[in-house]
């Protein structure tokens, strides 16, 4: 198979008056055509000379590998914005040529607004590289801890809400929490239970920034003594309601459809 002329995407060039004879070729060749050899493979891979007299290649450089890792903040932590510190690992090839496996410190700062799952680049925090080569970056997954009050969705964020029946037959209003500080929350009469009341920037800052929503849950006070059952009694003579009136319309509807 005849050889490329070509090294490395370079045309491969033969040293002076070489036409195929000296041991390449099968024949000798002499002390002159061994100066004009030398000067051929300085001219391939250096002048730094090797154990055999020969050129080596320049040093090798190679940029350092990217380091993946997660952090979990608080939900608190991801509204505000704040410090926290990581370790990572950080394997590298020593100057003995050995891989070393060793960990490092890092503070790292987590940007307000920040969301379940996004990453972030800190550029130059990743491995080192060989030689002269960059450093590598350093990613970091942001986790949020589950939160005793409020669920994630996004940069939206949900509150369950008990209100009192009075408070959503009557209409009230009451006093919310949120990430930014409580508020007066409006509930409209007549609001039912899971009805979605939404406060418009209360959630995670961004542009734009999330809403804060809050789920309506309806709770009954406990009739604890003869009194308070009595109440009851009382409320609901007050009353033609029926909760499950609905319910069964669309059971037989459903039957009569079968039927």
């Amino acid at each position: 198979m005849r050889r490329s002329p070509y090294r490395d995407g370079v045309a491969f060039e033969p040293p002076p008056d070489w036409n195929g004879a000296g041991s390449f070729g099968g024949g000798l060749f002499t002390g002159a055509d061994s100066a004009a050899f030398s000067d051929f493979f300085r001219t391939l891979f250096g002048d730094e000379p090797m154990d055999g007299g020969f050129a080596r290649h320049s040093t090798f450089s190679s940029r350092g590998n990217d380091v993946h890792g997660r952090v979990e903040i608080s939900l608190e932590e991801a509204c505000r914005g704040g410090q926290r510190q990581v370790e990572i690992a950080d394997p590298h090839v020593g100057p003995d040529g050995r891989m070393t496996n060793a960990s490092r410190r890092l503070n790292v700062q987590i940007p307000a607004g920040v969301t379940d799952g996004q990453r972030i680049r800190l550029g130059g925090q990743g491995s080192r590289g060989l030689g002269d080569g960059a450093v590598g970056d350093l990613y970091l997954e942001v986790r949020i801890a589950p939160h005793p009050v409020y669920a994630i969705n996004g940069r939206n964020v949900e509150l369950s809400l008990p209100v009192a029946p009075w408070e959503a037959a009557l209409g009230a209003t009451v006093e919310a929490p949120t990430l930014h500080g409580s508020v007066k929350l409006r509930i409209p009469p007549g609001a039912g239970n899971g009805s979605r009341l939404r406060l418009r920037g209360r959630g995670l800052p961004g542009d734009p920034p999330g809403d804060q929503i809050a789920l309506l849950r309806i709770e009954t006070p406990p009739a604890e003594n003869a009194a308070q059952r009595q109440r009851y009694r009382d409320f609901k003579a007050g009353f033609d309601f029926d909760p499950r009136r609905e319910l069964r319309a669309q059971a037989a509807s459903v039957e009569l459809g079968n039927g």
